[in-house]
């Protein structure tokens, strides 16, 4: 990411003019990138693709199929234990509810 953030210091330069009385005048102008404009959109488009899209793309494929193994894995515990519903002790602590818990916890993160 580094790297593809670099030219966004093209942007913009900083400037200095000596002043009469002593000192420098600092103001911010138009950098190279800002100058060339061909040149800073296909950077724009570039770093869209590059920094946003395939990270997304990535992330929604990598949530699809963590859904899709998710209830295979639900699919084959129900065929395996040959009912549908999920027994519930009274005092003791359910492993199975836990887990449950736990997978639901970590696709909501996911998800977010």
């Amino acid at each position: 990411m580094i790297i593809v953030n670099n030219p966004r210091f093209l942007r913009q330069e900083i400037v200095s003019i000596p002043c009469q009385e002593g000192g420098h005048f600092y103001y911010v102008d138009m950098g190279w990138l800002a100058v060339h404009q061909n040149v800073e959109r296909a950077y724009q488009w570039t770093y869209f693709v590059v920094c946003i899209m395939t990270p997304f793309i990535f992330l929604v494929y990598c949530n699809i199929n963590l859904i899709v193994e998710l209830r295979r894995s639900l699919r084959m515990r129900f065929e395996t234990t040959g009912s549908r519903t999920v027994r519930c002790t009274g005092g003791g602590s359910d492993s199975s509810a836990a887990a449950n818990r736990i997978t639901l916890t970590l696709i909501v993160i996911v998800a977010m």
